[in-house]
């Protein structure tokens, strides 16, 4: 697997600031009830849990990573427009991917934490 240039990353952490600017969590909502069938919902609503706890505390480097994610799935205009039937979700399900793997111990922590088990 080829490594990330360092300039393809500052790329990406500018338009995760920029996303994670655009994340509006009253759409980020009302966007999950209606996408419960898709097969990455559960992804979707575990980032949304995680950012909208009050309970359960992140980082800021965390918080802008999912806000940057849901605000990117939310939002119909990005590399592949969300009008183009199939392809315009797989940019989406790309940026979703991205973040569950970054995220994967945090995301297990907060299942635990979730039914009250160890942090």
């Amino acid at each position: 697997m080829r490594a990330i240039s360092v300039t393809l990353q500052e790329k990406a952490r500018k338009l995760r600031d920029a996303l994670a600017g655009k994340f509006d969590e009253k759409e980020a909502k009302e966007f999950a009830p209606s996408h419960r069938k898709e097969s990455w919902y559960d992804d979707f609503a575990i980032l949304y849990e995680m950012i909208a706890s009050s309970d359960y505390s992140i980082t800021r480097k965390t918080k802008f990573i999912i806000a940057g994610t849901l605000a990117y799935v939310v939002t119909p205009i990005d590399v592949i427009p969300d009008f183009i039937a199939v392809a315009g979700w797989l940019d989406d399900t790309f940026v979703l991917s991205l973040a569950m793997s970054a995220l994967r111990e945090e995301i297990e922590s907060f299942k635990l934490f979730r039914i009250g088990g160890p942090r």
